[in-house]
């Protein structure tokens, strides 16, 4: 099982006191914000159909309110946060709903190298995936207090290596990097051992837990299967001078008001 990792009160950077400022204030220079349209830095996007099935099924629980609120762990993985796909050249920003309400989604805010700003709106069971860098997120842009902004700075490198990810759920934000050792999700798994062997008994002799997991139904074991491992956010974005000046040098383009009234949603 994963290390479970205390979360405790977000201390805000300079860095990112400064991102905040860019996005609060009243804007020198105006842009329009448009909602929900994919361009060749950032598509809008699902999990292909095993996934799909599996998020669109009806709420079960999975695991308990409290766990979902509190436990940040990789056991967590298709109970309480679905994780984006890990893919070089891209970085996912995935969103899950505890309750299965395939209404439910979270907006964020993306602002781009050339000073165009958008809303994206990403629904339970989709996946927002970032392919350019430079541009920077907002995850939480409707906050009234500039320290409750939530923004990070989209790096090339964090491009190539094609290995983590951010995962929205109703009350937990997940900061992820990729794990291909395939380990089991053993809560998941036990769940669909039982369902597919219901005669063979937990404690059993007869009962061999990874000899069954590898017995499981191929979609079954895909989902029981842990994709990621849950980090700190300092674990996957630091930035160079480099790219702090870079963040420096589109401060002026980048400012906007994040309740400005002109701003288009269409």
């Amino acid at each position: 099982m994963k290390e479970k990792i205390k979360r405790s009160i977000k201390k805000i950077s300079p860095v990112g006191i400064a991102m905040g400022i860019l996005f609060s204030f009243n804007p020198i220079t105006k842009h329009k914000v448009k909602a929900d349209v994919d361009t060749r830095e950032t598509i809008l996007t699902t999990f292909g159909d095993t996934y799909d099935t599996f998020l669109k099924e009806p709420f079960v629980i999975l695991l308990s309110e409290q766990s979902a609120k509190y436990d940040y762990t990789a056991n967590n993985e298709n109970r309480a946060y679905k994780a984006p796909t890990f893919n070089k050249g891209e970085f996912g920003i995935s969103v899950y709903d505890y309750y299965k309400n395939q209404n439910f989604s979270k907006k964020i805010k993306v602002f781009y190298e050339d000073g165009k700003v958008e809303y994206k709106t990403i629904k339970h069971g989709q996946q927002l995936l970032i392919k350019q860098a430079g541009i920077i997120v907002d995850l939480n842009p409707d906050a009234s207090d500039l320290y409750e902004h939530d923004t990070y700075y989209i790096t090339q490198k964090q491009l190539d290596a094609g290995n983590t990810g951010i995962a929205l759920t109703n009350w937990q934000t997940y900061y992820l990097k990729s794990d291909n050792n395939g380990h089991m999700n053993g809560p998941l798994a036990l769940k669909y051992i039982k369902q597919e062997f219901p005669n063979i008994k937990p404690g059993s002799a007869s009962f061999d837990l990874n000899k069954l997991f590898h017995a499981l139904p191929g979609e079954k074991r895909k989902l029981a299967t842990i994709t990621s491992n849950p980090v700190k956010a300092s674990g996957i974005f630091s930035y160079t001078s480099d790219e702090l000046a870079e963040i420096k040098r589109h401060e002026l383009t980048i400012i906007t008001q994040h309740k400005n009234k002109k701003e288009s949603h269409r």
